[in-house]
């Protein structure tokens, strides 16, 4: 976790995060909405359709174990004094409340861009597409992006559109 994290110290809850979310997404013609938990998992589910396509965010839960211990005070210490469980319940609850802002905030500059043209929709939200298999393009095409790049870092002249004029070295 970053130390400054975005929306950290953040008062908003997650209902009004969520209420948000929503309401954006629904702007920009998305359609029966969901939100979820799964507790084996660990994640919290965002999902929605927009024109005959299902999208899904999915959102890791908080672990309270991260939040179990101070640091230490001296290096020889493997870790801190053991946190109070309502100091724990506390910190918790703040970590899932910055994290429904963070994916609110995502969404809503997501959406942005692809109104003001610098995205098309479809290309800005290839990864959450579900697939037919309930997995999302992104989970589908990460392994053989990485097994397609494993060693090799690509020339950012490939990232170039087809046609450009390649400049000179």
């Amino acid at each position: 976790m970053a130390e400054r994290s975005y929306a950290a110290g953040t008062t908003v809850d997650t209902t009004r995060s969520r209420n948000e979310i929503e309401r954006t997404l629904e702007r920009f013609g998305a359609t029966g909405f969901m939100f979820g938990r799964d507790d084996d998992e660990q994640v919290f589910i965002v999902a929605f359709r927009r024109e005959k396509r299902a999208y899904r965010f999915v959102l890791p839960m908080v672990d309270p174990e991260v939040f179990r211990y101070n640091k230490p005070r001296y290096s020889y210490e493997q870790h801190g004094r053991e946190r109070a469980k309502t100091t724990i319940a506390k910190m918790v609850d703040d970590e899932t409340k910055r994290r429904w802002r963070s994916l609110a905030n995502f969404v809503k500059a997501t959406l942005d861009a692809t109104d003001t043209g610098i995205i098309d929709f479809d290309t800005a939200m290839m990864p959450h597409l579900v697939l037919p298999d309930g997995r999302t393009m992104g989970q589908a095409i990460t392994p053989q992006v990485d097994a397609a790049l494993a060693g090799k870092i690509p020339n950012i002249s490939l990232a170039l559109p087809p046609g450009t004029v390649q400049p000179e070295r």
